[in-house]
């Protein structure tokens, strides 16, 4: 594997959504390049700052009583629910 081999499938490890041999493929190489295990570590520190920074937001008032609005119109393009 090479460095740029891991680097297309550097998140989903992270995700875990590789074959358990695509991550042994992986992990052999991250035991031997620096290069790669820096990569991957700031692919993790960067998700989880992601996940420690979002914060619940909700939709103004405002906004969701126009879009309802808007919805609320018939439109012969969108098709009946």
């Amino acid at each position: 594997m090479t460095c740029e081999d891991l680097h297309e499938r550097l998140t989903e490890l992270t995700e875990g959504t590789l074959p358990t041999d695509a991550c042994e493929e992986i992990n052999r190489h991250l035991a031997e390049c620096q290069d790669c295990q820096l990569v991957r570590q700031d692919l993790e520190d960067l998700a989880r700052l992601c996940r420690e920074g979002a914060q619940p937001t909700t939709m103004p008032a405002e906004v969701r009583s126009r879009i309802q609005g808007m919805l609320a119109i018939p439109d012969p393009r969108r098709p009946a629910v």
